[in-house]
């Protein structure tokens, strides 16, 4: 602001020192400088905040999602390891069929929520010569993912158990050499979506 008895002691006018006033620009303390610099920066702050939001939020929900995912197709693979151990172990002993390895099998994974399941039993006739039972279980992914199942389209979790049936030794000595090449095949596929074997006696 300026000072007004500097104006009036130069002899100027009433009009003149309004007209001084009117157009002089005031002077900023310091203070009142760093405060409206404070503004002025919180103001592009806010703004530069909500720019770095708008391109961090779809990344962080993409992982988001990308977690649940995985989590949820470990769950499934954890389902079918489960049933098919089950449904094998409902047929090894003796009088079972395969009709109940699948029931055994088919309850699991109804109690968990999983749609689309399919189950095989082989063989498909149990005797009491059969001296091995082995039960297939393959869930798809996509009907059963949580949050994008196109990400997944023809994806699917497979886990296949084999076990040795209650029968006398002899018979499930006829058994080692195909549970052994069945072991074999298994090594050679893992690491490469082969299936999982699970010996049993």
């Amino acid at each position: 602001m300026p000072n007004l008895c500097t104006i009036g002691s130069a002899g100027a006018s009433p009009s003149q020192v309004l007209k001084t006033i009117m157009h002089e620009p005031a002077k900023l303390t310091g203070r009142q400088a760093m405060r409206q610099q404070q503004r002025f920066t919180n103001k592009n702050r806010r703004g530069a905040a909500l720019v770095e939001f708008a391109v961090v939020l779809p990344i962080v929900l993409l992982i988001f999602a990308g977690m649940i995912e995985i989590s949820r197709v470990l769950l499934l693979q954890h389902s079918a390891d489960t049933a098919s151990y089950e449904g094998a172990r409902n047929a090894m002993v003796p009088g079972a069929s395969a009709d109940e390895a699948t029931q055994a099998a088919r309850t699991l994974l109804q109690a968990a929520g999983l749609k689309s399941a399919t189950i095989t039993v082989t063989p498909q006739v149990v005797t009491e010569a059969t001296p091995l039972i082995t039960v297939r279980v393959e869930v798809p992914i996509a009907p059963n993912a949580w949050i994008s199942p196109s990400w997944f389209k023809e994806s699917k979790v497979v886990s296949e158990t084999t076990l040795f049936c209650e029968r006398p030794p002899m018979i499930q000595l006829t058994g080692v050499p195909q549970m052994q090449a069945m072991s074999a095949q298994a090594k050679k596929t893992k690491g490469k979506g082969g299936n999982a074997i699970v010996p049993g006696l």
